[in-house]
This record gives C-alpha cells, sequence and structure tokens, in this order.
C-alpha cells in the first residue's frame, strides 16, 4: 500500500523531541485527521487526550493556514450538528518535473501526492541547452494555467537524468542527450519567483521506492539502473545519500575493462556504461536488426528480447554489468538490491543478476543481499519529487 510522504512525515514530526509541543501536537493533529474515518474536534480531543481548548485552537491555526478545512454537517449521535476536518488538498501545489525516455513529463501535485494535471513534451536527442529551456519553460508554463484557483504555488521539483550539482541547481551532464550541459535551473526563480529544487533521477526513484515499502525503511539499499545510461544510488538506514555533486555512487562511470578503446560519453576508456548501456550497444545490434533504430518507441523491448550471449557484443556487455552489480554489492553491502532496467522483461537476465547478487558474499559471512525487480518505469519519481517541498511545508505549517 502506498503510504503517502505527508502521513509518514506527519507522524514522524509529532515524535520529534526537538520541535515546540505546540507543533508537535499540530502534526498529531495532522496525521488523526488522515487516519480517521469521520475526524472531527470531539473525536481528535478523545484520541489525544489534549484539553479541547487546546486543540481547537491549534485546529484554527491550522484552518487559518489552509493545511485543514471543516466540511459538510454531520450529525452526531445525541442528534446535535458537527462538522468533520478533511485535509486542504489543493491549497498547496507542487510543479513536479522528471525525464523519462525522450520526455519530459510534468504534472501538478497536492501535499498528498494527488496528481492533478499532467503534460509530456518530447525532447529530441539533438536538444541543445538552450533548446531545453525552452522545453522546460513551455512545461512550466502549460502547468501554471492548469493550478486550482487560490492554491499556494510551493515550487518547481526537477529530478534529470545524468549528473546533477543539486546544491547550485545545475544539470551538469547526460549520455542520453549528449548536446545539453550546465543547465542552470536558478532563471526559474528569476523568471517566475518560484523555488526550484533538483535532485538526480536515479535518487528520486530509490526515495520512492523506500516510501512506499516499510520494508525498507531503516534498511540499506542500493538501486542498479541499467538502460540507456547505468547509474546507481544508495540509502542508509532509508535515508538516500548524495553529494552536493550528484555523483554518488556513480558506477556508470567505473572502470570494467581498462584494455578498452570504447570511449564514454564521460571521456574515459573502458567504463561501466561504455561497455554495457544501450546507447552502446544500440549500434552493434542495428546492424543485425535495423529495427531497433527505426522503431523508436520499441526499442528497449526489441533489445531486451534479443538479449543473447550468442552475440559477442551482448555478452561482453552482460560480463561488464555483472562486474559493475558485484563491485556495488561489495562497496555497499546493501540489505537489498534494486532492479531497475528495460532489461528486466527478459528472464535469463534476471536470474543472473540475482545469482550475482546472492554470490557476492561467501557463505562464511552469513550475509546475502535480497535482489528485487522494480517497475520499469520513472513515474514514481514525479511524486518523489515532491517530497523536499513538503517536508519544508510541513514544517512551516506545524510553525
Amino acid at each position: 500500500m502506498h503510504l503517502p510522504f505527508m502521513h509518514a512525515e506527519v507522524e514522524r514530526l509529532s515524535n520529534r523531541e526537538d520541535l515546540k509541543v505546540r507543533s508537535r501536537q499540530k502534526a498529531a493533529i495532522l496525521k488523526e485527521i488522515y487516519l480517521m474515518p469521520e475526524p472531527s474536534r470531539r473525536a481528535i480531543v478523545k484520541s489525544l487526550g489534549i484539553r479541547s481548548s487546546t486543540i481547537s485552537a491549534l485546529i484554527d491555526e491550522l484552518i487559518e493556514s489552509k493545511a485543514i478545512q471543516e466540511t459538510g454537517r454531520q450529525t452526531n449521535e445525541r442528534g446535535r450538528p458537527r462538522l468533520n476536518l478533511a485535509l486542504g488538498s489543493n491549497s498547496r501545489i507542487i510543479l513536479s518535473i522528471y525525464a523519462e525516455h525522450f520526455q519530459l513529463i510534468g504534472g501538478l501535485v497536492n501535499l498528498e501526492e494527488q496528481v492533478i494535471s499532467e503534460a509530456v513534451i518530447p525532447i529530441p536527442k539533438e536538444t541543445t541547452s538552450a533548446e531545453f529551456i525552452q522545453i522546460f519553460d513551455n512545461m512550466i508554463e502549460q502547468l501554471l494555467a492548469l493550478v486550482p484557483e487560490n492554491a499556494k504555488l510551493v515550487g518547481v521539483a526537477f529530478s534529470p537524468l545524468g549528473t546533477v550539482n543539486a546544491s547550485n541547481n545545475q544539470w551538469s551532464k547526460v549520455s542520453r542527450w549528449p548536446n545539453i550541459e550546465k543547465v542552470d535551473f536558478n532563471y526559474i526563480t528569476e523568471k517566475y519567483g518560484l523555488p526550484v529544487k533538483l535532485r538526480r533521477n536515479i535518487e528520486t526513484i530509490l526515495d520512492y521506492e523506500i516510501q512506499t515499502t516499510r520494508e525498507f525503511w531503516n534498511k540499506d539499499i542500493a538501486l542498479f539502473h541499467w538502460g540507456y545510461g547505468v547509474g546507481s544510488s544508495f540509502a542508509s538506514k532509508g535515508q538516500v545519500i548524495d553529494t552536493e555533486r550528484g555523483n554518488y555512487t556513480g558506477i556508470g562511470h567505473t572502470l570494467v575493462n581498462p584494455d578498452s578503446s570504447q570511449k564514454c560519453h564521460c571521456g574515459a576508456l573502458g567504463c561501466l556504461e561504455s561497455e554495457a548501456a544501450i546507447w552502446s550497444l544500440l549500434p552493434q545490434y542495428a546492424q543485425i536488426d535495423p529495427r531497433v533504430l527505426q522503431d523508436v518507441d520499441k526499442t528497449y523491448e526489441i533489445l531486451a528480447d534479443a538479449f543473447s550471449e550468442k552475440y559477442p557484443f551482448f555478452k561482453e556487455a552482460m560480463n561488464a554489468i555483472k562486474i559493475g552489480l558485484y563491485n556495488l554489492c561489495k562497496i555497499y553491502s546493501p540489505d537489498y538490491v534494486l532492479f531497475l532496467s528495460p532489461f528486466a522483461r527478459n528472464s535469463n537476465i534476471v536470474a543472473t543478476l540475482k545469482r550475482t547478487t546472492e554470490t557476492s558474499f561467501p557463505k562464511a559471512t552469513n550475509f546475502e543481499p535480497e535482489f528485487r525487480v522494480i517497475d520499469g518505469d520513472y513515474r514514481g519519481a514525479l511524486y518523489a519529487n515532491v517530497y523536499p517541498f513538503i517536508r519544508d511545508e510541513l514544517l512551516e505549517i506545524i510553525g
């Protein structure tokens, strides 16, 4: 079951001892409104055991901030009218944008992670930095036109592929669009008056998987992505780790073949990406089956279904991926390895990588990471993109 981040976060806030008592009580009220089938002032007083006057004052403050609202009258057991409480779902809206395949996908997302509206714009492979900014502006303007009346616009969240310098809001480089580099997104604040937050797509997806899977909370988890590029992310005790330069766990650019003459987009030779990423395999497989380049919508499907070690370049790619995955396990000793890849549709590939994960540590250590395949798209980014903004907004709401 998907537990929206807001609901998990108010539970954490209600137990944070470093916050004022009043702030913790407001967080507890928000939690009760989510959990109760028919939340009311009286029901919350009974559940929390806090004085009625205190609860009433705190609820009035939450209503004034538009975090909650009082809804239609109900009749209690004595026949008296009663107002129920509800979260003010669309009072705050975040523009959440991410890139997938050769598309820019955006949505209006509220604090409960409900997607109000969506838009999709293609990003051709030849797109330059300047052209991408025009595409991004187009996306923002499409979404702004769909914002509900009287809603507060919280900010713009973008999770790009490739390398991101989150501290400077800069998209540094990406294999999929080689002509896009060093795009500074601080212009968003100047042009639209909205704060902007950037985060690597692969960290955003891992955050979503952790949030939506309770058994991942407080665990060490590595996400391994094999697609157009190769990448990874890591969470320690359920918290995703990254550096300001946005290249933490950059497994795709580790050396796996020192004798290779294949140049990577990063400029080095023998990287995991240049040996196994889809961008490096396409030209070789296209000589066998030209459809892989002609039918772009089915490129990944064709390549995954055709993957066989009878082709030398596929065999070499598989060996490189096994080395990369093995090293990832050795370095981080994760409880779980999550595999995100269009190649996950190929059961032989999944079985091979599962074996690689499970045998990465000697039996004497009594430790075996669990290998899991996760959904092969990036939609989780649409939701997890907004987590940092939700956290900031909740802290502001509870004061």
